[in-house]
């Protein structure tokens, strides 16, 4: 029965943070975000200004990561982004303060405006010369990139 009901709340999480509206939010997660595998996009703002989350696990069946998705995520360390994905939007990941690296897999043909501006720890990038990056992708971030082809 305890079985049951936690199952039912993650679900009740699932389709408030992963539902059909743009303007929900979901701002109370914390720790380890692991994306439900059925997920295919990631919303606009979708954990936006959450200073809990520490690492997201993104699964190979999301193919978009929304404007703003992760923007202002402070305590963010790790990004886990599984091929699959094909675009990352306007400053997804800007001013996540906390994030050191990331591998954006070559799946990833374009990544928007400031998509990591503003992250001032992110020092190694691991990424696909055929990636088209918008202005200003890593504006403020001391970053190394290591183009894997």
């Amino acid at each position: 029965m305890k079985k049951a009901i936690v199952l039912l709340i993650c679900f009740a999480s699932c389709v408030f943070l992963f539902g059909q509206s743009d303007t929900e939010e979901y701002r109370d997660m914390g720790g380890t975000v692991v994306i439900p595998n059925n997920i295919i996009e990631l919303e606009d703002g979708a954990f936006s200004g959450n200073r809990n989350i520490v690492v997201v696990n993104i699964p190979a069946g999301v193919t978009r990561i929304g404007a703003g998705a992760f923007r202002g995520c402070e305590r963010l360390t790790a990004v886990t982004m599984m091929s699959g994905v094909s675009i990352i939007g306007e400053y997804a990941f800007a001013s996540c303060k906390s994030l050191t690296a990331i591998i954006i897999p070559v799946s990833v043909t374009d990544i928007g405006t400031g998509a990591f501006s503003g992250c001032a720890t992110l020092r190694s990038v691991i990424m696909s010369r055929k990636t088209r990056l918008a202005p200003d992708v890593f504006k403020g971030a001391p970053v190394n990139i290591l183009y894997i082809d």
